[in-house]
């Protein structure tokens, strides 16, 4: 007969995903070709803006919803297609929370907010992984699909 112990045992399934997990962050090039992307995406929608309100002379505007738009894109793709932009798609790249679940919507919200902190862009440089500030003041990490192994 087994002890209570062994039978614990038997019926440790979250310890059994833990260990099948691998997290593989995204690469350099990968993150800045996301990027390259999405800005695209982000100014075929911000120009007409931009365009619309310069003719109008009303710059602050302008730069109030071209930042709306990007806070909306980033929010709305990563938070309904399971991670992914346009640019995250074409990689084979997603965001997930540092364990490998699916990212929650307010960490997405919080991703998005710190994209506007200036120097965000070349956070990227300061750490190993391919970290940037965004993603580590939201506790996401950008995983690469094809090399990485989430939880079930």
């Amino acid at each position: 007969m087994q002890n209570e112990d062994e039978l614990l045992d038997d019926f440790s399934f979250e310890e059994q995903s833990e260990q099948n997990t691998q997290l593989i962050t995204a690469s350099t090039g990968k993150r800045f070709l996301n990027n390259l992307i999405d800005g695209i995406v982000i100014q075929c929608f911000a120009v007409p803006i931009q365009l619309g309100m310069s003719m109008a002379n009303d710059n602050l505007t302008s730069l109030v919803l071209t930042f709306g738009v990007q806070f909306a894109y980033y929010t709305l793709m990563e938070s309904q297609n399971n991670g992914k932009t346009l640019g995250k798609m074409a990689t084979g790249t997603r965001v997930v929370s540092d364990y490998g679940y699916q990212a929650e919507g307010g960490a997405i919200a919080i991703r998005s907010l710190c994209r506007f902190v200036p120097f965000n862009a070349i956070s990227i440089f300061f750490n190993d992984n391919s970290i940037m500030w965004h993603d580590k003041w939201s506790s996401t990490i950008v995983i690469d699909e094809k090399q990485s192994t989430l939880p079930e």
